[in-house]
């Protein structure tokens, strides 16, 4: 009986092991053209791995660390989703983005009502501040300078060097 039992295990996990593998026409190559190192280690790549010529995009783009959100979004997020929207019927699972193309990109830019917003909890922080440390907070004040000053961490993070635009970038922003 343990021999079946240990058989019949053997025989599940015997065929599960392939199971999970990425298949080469599931993987996307992303190179840069302007990088030559970049297609060339995705050619060699490509090649190892069997991946089909068709799921190879090249984009022009800058080959700094840092890239604009514009250059961004045209240089790599269309023609990104103009590839996949011709590939219907493919299943691509894996995006592998190769040497040469950026590692982040710009935080977008505030639009003036969000500059007002971040302003008026800046002010209102600041009354609170100094409220409390005159001691002349009520329980409710004291609540609700807890809560603007979450909201300010929450939601504003602090980018040294950056232009006045970037220096803010508030997480609720769509990107």
């Amino acid at each position: 009986m343990k021999f079946l039992l240990s058989l019949f295990v053997s025989l599940l996990f015997l065929g599960s092991g392939t199971g999970y593998a990425l298949q080469p026409e599931e993987v996307l190559l992303i190179v840069n053209r302007n990088v030559p190192a970049s297609l060339e280690l995705a050619r060699y790549y490509r090649e190892k791995r069997g991946i089909p010529m068709a799921n190879l995009l090249s984009v022009r783009m800058t080959d700094e660390e840092d890239c604009s959100r514009e250059e961004y979004r045209q240089e790599l997020l269309q023609p990104l989703r103009k590839f996949l929207a011709r590939q219907e019927g493919t299943n691509i699972r894996c995006l592998l983005l190769f040497y040469g193309l950026p590692l982040r990109v710009a935080a977008p830019e505030l639009t003036p009502q969000q500059w007002r917003e971040v302003e008026d909890l800046k002010h209102t922080r600041k009354q609170l501040d100094w409220q409390l440390n005159n001691r002349q907070l009520t329980d409710e004040q004291k609540q609700q300078r807890q809560q603007t000053s979450k909201r300010l961490e929450n939601n504003l993070i602090n980018c040294n060097g950056k232009s006045r635009g970037q220096r803010l970038i508030l997480r609720w922003h769509s990107c």
